[in-house]
């Protein structure tokens, strides 16, 4: 990332917050990982539901963003077939945000009214706080995906 973020910084301001959001996201999904290998390996069956669904949506918005990006990345070349499945890609990030806001909700009230310890329920939290911010992350990419592919559109 480093060499790609030197040769974009100065050249173009758009594709340069693009990769810095691709970076935050690889962030959270990294920090998702660690969290997960604190998880106790009996988690409340009840709170597999929604960690599952925040998992999903991780794994779907990081495709959807892959995809997104690499479709936008014919655009130039006079693909302009690829605006569509650029712009689909941004509606799937941003319907998938909301499918894990409402998983991160789920978990967050199942624990906070629950009879759960402090070491089986803070790391399971934590992850799921973590995979819900992957999320938010990648639907920021998508916006600024939005704004850069409109502008090749323009151009």
């Amino acid at each position: 990332m480093i060499e790609t973020r030197s040769e974009i910084v100065g050249a173009d301001r758009n594709l340069e917050r693009l990769v810095t959001e691709i970076e935050n996201a690889i962030d959270e999904l990294e920090q998702a990982a660690f969290l997960a290998s604190l998880v106790p390996l009996e988690v409340p069956p009840e709170l597999l539901e929604p960690l599952a669904d925040l998992s999903a949506a991780g794994v779907v918005a990081t495709e959807a963003a892959a995809a997104g990006a690499a479709a936008a990345g014919e655009i130039p070349a006079g693909h302009h077939a690829d605006t569509e499945d650029a712009l689909a890609a941004v509606g799937r990030l941003i319907e998938v945000e909301h499918k894990a806001d409402a998983a991160e909700r789920r978990m967050t009230a199942r624990i906070m009214t629950g009879e759960y310890t402090i070491k089986s329920a803070l790391p399971v939290l934590e992850l799921a706080r973590a995979l819900e911010r992957s999320t938010d992350r990648l639907a920021t990419f998508g916006h600024l995906l939005h704004e850069h592919v409109l502008a090749d559109l323009a151009a």
